[in-house]
């Protein structure tokens, strides 16, 4: 089952889609590619690091230190394309206990004037999970702070994340 044109517009007017529809949503997506988009496995997650072999093992903070420059590298070829203004990781990677498997969280602002739609998200999460080999999450900055002004949820959730805040764009 897909979703309709006006199911769409009104989640990215109103910028809370339900839990069904971003479902909904990403399997239409992958019927549409070919693939699962949150099944990713590549080369590189079975080599990463010294750790590899025993996952619950946390990274070195010397492989922290490596991958968040190469993140930065990897991240500032694509926030030019996508009108990212800043990005930042956080969690597992960015406190430098990230295993083979974690995803890597980032949370971006748009440059001023810019807007994005659902699928140019998707867009970007597109490149940054083919470009990094990992699962990656993303979030809005902005649209965090929307959220943490009326949810006690989110906002404990940024109070959480902010002291991890790495920035790598």
């Amino acid at each position: 089952m897909g979703t309709t044109q006006s199911a769409l517009s009104r989640a990215e007017r109103e910028g809370n889609p339900t839990q069904d529809f971003l479902q909904r949503y990403e399997r239409a997506l992958a019927t549409l590619a070919g693939h699962a988009l949150s099944h990713k496995t590549t080369d590189a997650d079975a080599n990463v690091g010294a750790g590899a072999a025993n996952a619950s093992q946390p990274t070195a903070p010397a492989n922290s230190t490596l991958e968040i420059v190469t993140l930065k590298l990897i991240v500032s070829r694509l926030v030019e394309r996508h009108h990212i203004a800043e990005m930042y990781v956080y969690g597992s990677v960015a406190r430098g206990d990230a295993r083979p498997d974690s995803d890597v969280d980032l949370i971006y602002r748009l440059k001023p004037g810019a807007s994005y739609s659902i699928m140019e998200k998707q867009q970007l999460i597109d490149d940054l999970e083919s470009t990094l080999g990992r699962t990656v999450s993303l979030i809005s900055y902005d649209s965090l702070l929307r959220h943490a002004k009326r949810s006690r949820a989110s906002k404990r959730f940024l109070d959480h994340i902010t002291p991890d805040l790495i920035k790598v764009a």
